[in-house]
């Protein structure tokens, strides 16, 4: 890769102020493309907060669009292929990893399903820096749609719910957008690419999901089959009508075997609809797709929306076949506050630290009752894996920030990780300004001894699973952290509820 110099690297000198590079890349169903931009984070100083929040983004370089590269059999991703790709893309952006702050590699929809699917996506965040985080799973990718599409902006500036639905290649995501944030997902097993044909219209690509929309719309599928533009037709509209039915309060039978999660719950009264992913943007393109039901997915859509009188809802979008991989460059990083908490940076980076709520622990009546509702959070979070070694403690602060308030918090946070000795990093994660107070508390006062801790403030861990961090700034002010989801999926997911092609 060939460093480029207008992208060199921040001092963070001003901690005011803090520019990162970043980069998003998005393994899809369908397609692979990434993007590389810029995000200026700003400190609230007028609100007397060390909280940084982001003030600008820019586009620096958008990759073209590359179809997914699979194995002849199509268990697997090519690996070289995508490797290629992405180092060719930096190559012609004049971007080293070594410019890169943070960002991330996701991996998206059926593309999910691939053996090496997780082996791929840590390959290709190690290729594009030191703090590019590899993740995937259909609540994140809801999220960073929603936010690409600007469906979530436009939820704050209009003031009404505004839903986001991105159509992708193997699978659809619904965000619910409210007042600047996605406060519901779903997803369900439909998309453009669940079948896709050579120039004969012989079937060269056949999803496990495909076989169900089939059996919905009377078509028979086997590899190698053809596939008549009639019944691609019929699968279009079959798909068209599962989509627009997760926008109605009543599905209907036989919807909730296509559901990868549970439903989002939808807004009452007056709402807003962006639609975004690959599939939309042949509504725009007019062009005859790449050998999927893309174009015929995308006119049945509006087609049913239409129908459902929800097509007067409709807003435009800002992104749509890229929405995601804005939401991935642009979107998925914060910063925390300059008043953290850091015995030993060579701590950091660290990455897929669970994220454990605590709860309403702020006004817990002493420390036993501090210490027992950390406990359970804790054995909640566990339950059913193997016990943590690594843990993001997510604590809501409100009210006055007065001493005989937080040291009782702390000593229960304290006692509960103390009696854990499995713990090897604890990270205690609160949204107001006061990491490094706990700290001091914790160290000081408490005679804290158990596993190395990390204190950082200013973050929203909401709805979202894991936390990834990188290295504080020069001087110790500030660290990027990607709160994520992870999923990755053994070889046979989805076994007991999408059946797997015939051979």
């Amino acid at each position: 890769m060939v460093r480029a110099p207008e992208l060199a690297r921040p001092t963070f000198s001003d901690l005011d102020t803090v520019t990162l590079r970043t980069v998003g890349i998005d393994i899809g169903s369908a397609t692979s493309h990434l993007m590389f931009a810029e995000v200026v984070m700003a400190r609230l100083t007028q609100e007397l907060s060390s909280r940084f929040v982001a003030v600008d983004r820019r586009v620096v370089w958008t990759s073209p669009v590359l179809l997914t590269p699979y194995s002849d059999e199509g268990d697997t991703i090519d690996s070289s292929a995508l490797r290629r790709f992405v180092e060719r893309c930096a190559g012609e952006a004049g971007v080293d990893s070594d410019t890169i702050d943070s960002g991330a590699v996701l991996l998206t929809g059926t593309a999910l399903q691939r053996r090496n699917a997780r082996a791929i996506v840590d390959e290709l965040a190690e290729l594009a820096g030191d703090f590019v985080c590899a993740a995937a799973g259909h609540h994140l990718e809801a999220i960073l749609a929603a936010h690409g599409s600007g469906a979530v902006e436009r939820s704050e500036e209009d003031r009404v719910p505004v839903v986001n639905v991105d159509i992708g290649g193997g699978t659809t995501k619904v965000a619910v957008c409210q007042d600047g944030r996605v406060t519901g997902t779903a997803a369900i097993a439909v998309g453009s690419r669940l079948v896709a044909w050579d120039h004969d219209r012989r079937l060269i690509r056949l999803e496990p999901s495909a076989l169900d929309v089939a059996e919905r719309a009377g078509v028979a599928l086997r590899p190698g089959g053809t596939l008549t533009e009639e019944e691609g037709s019929r699968l279009a509209s079959t798909m068209a009508d599962l989509i627009v039915s997760a926008l109605t309060p009543d599905p209907g039978p036989g919807a909730e075997a296509f559901a990868l999660t549970p439903p989002a719950a939808l807004p009452g009264g007056r709402w807003e609809l962006v639609l975004s992913g690959g599939a939309m943007e042949w509504l725009v393109t007019r062009a005859d797709g790449c050998g999927d039901l893309g174009p015929a997915l995308a006119e049945a859509v509006v087609d049913r929306l239409r129908s459902a009188g929800l097509d007067q809802r409709l807003m435009p979008a800002r992104q749509r076949l890229r929405a995601t991989v804005v939401g991935a460059s642009q979107f998925s990083t914060q910063v925390s506050g300059t008043t953290i908490h850091l015995g030993d940076p060579d701590l950091l980076p660290a990455h897929a630290l669970p994220v454990v709520a605590l709860g309403d622990i702020v006004d817990a009546p002493d420390e036993d009752h501090a210490a027992t509702a950390v406990g359970r959070a804790l054995d909640t979070r566990a339950a059913g894996g193997p016990p943590l070694q690594q843990v993001a403690l997510s604590l809501r602060w409100h009210g006055a920030p007065a001493w005989s308030r937080i040291r009782p918090v702390a000593e229960g946070i304290r006692r509960a990780v103390a009696s854990r000795p499995q713990l090897r990093m604890v990270v205690l994660v609160v949204d107001a300004d006061l990491s490094a107070t706990f700290g001091r508390i914790l160290i000081s006062e408490l005679g804290w001894q158990g596993p190395s801790l990390v204190c950082l403030d200013g973050l929203e861990t909401t709805d979202l699973d894991y936390l990834d961090i990188g290295r504080p700034s020069v001087n110790g002010g500030a660290c990027p952290v990607v709160i994520k989801s992870l999923l990755f999926a053994p070889p046979d997911v989805g076994a007991d509820t999408h059946r797997r092609p015939p051979t």
